[in-house]
């Protein structure tokens, strides 16, 4: 066994034991479609990792690069759209959302500018890490917390991505 399909073999390991697929539930809702739809293309973008720990696209530097500029990108989209949305509604707790927001950008920022000391795959594992635990904390917990400030008279326009 080479050490690279060794190093596989235990990114799989690793990925049966702490990760699963992530399945959006109409309970993570924020009765918003447009901020819905951006949490269901986050849920996405991180399966999309997730899945590749199954595969050797956990070892392509490529691969690993393109997808943390998507989820960097994809991010700062979703967060200015979700920022103006509950800054529009009043939402009390706006301030300390956002750095949650800042601080996960930052870490996204960090993976970017790191990615080039370490295996791929070691790459991957964080990436998974980082990602799986902030959607099912934030999106699925802290982001419920704005939904019942969202202005239910009027559709918010954020425009369609």
């Amino acid at each position: 066994m080479t050490e690279k399909s060794l190093l596989h073999k235990l990114i799989y390991i690793n990925y049966k034991r702490k990760f699963c697929h992530l399945e959006w539930k109409e309970s993570f809702s924020v009765e918003n479609e447009e901020l819905d739809r951006h949490h269901k293309k986050l849920f996405d973008l991180v399966n999309t990792i997730l899945e590749a720990m199954k595969t050797e696209k956990s070892n392509d530097t490529v691969f690993i690069t393109d997808i943390l500029n998507s989820l960097a990108e994809y991010t700062q989209y979703h967060f200015q759209k979700e920022e103006a949305a509950f800054l529009h509604s009043g939402y009390p707790f706006a301030v300390a959302h956002i750095r949650e927001h800042r601080l996960f950008t930052a870490k996204v920022k960090e993976m970017l500018a790191n990615k080039n000391k370490t295996l791929p795959a070691l790459n991957a594992i964080r990436i998974a890490q980082v990602a799986n635990a902030w959607i099912t904390d934030h999106v699925i917990r802290f982001d419920k917390g704005y939904a019942e400030y969202l202005d239910r008279e009027r559709v918010l326009t954020l425009s369609t991505h």
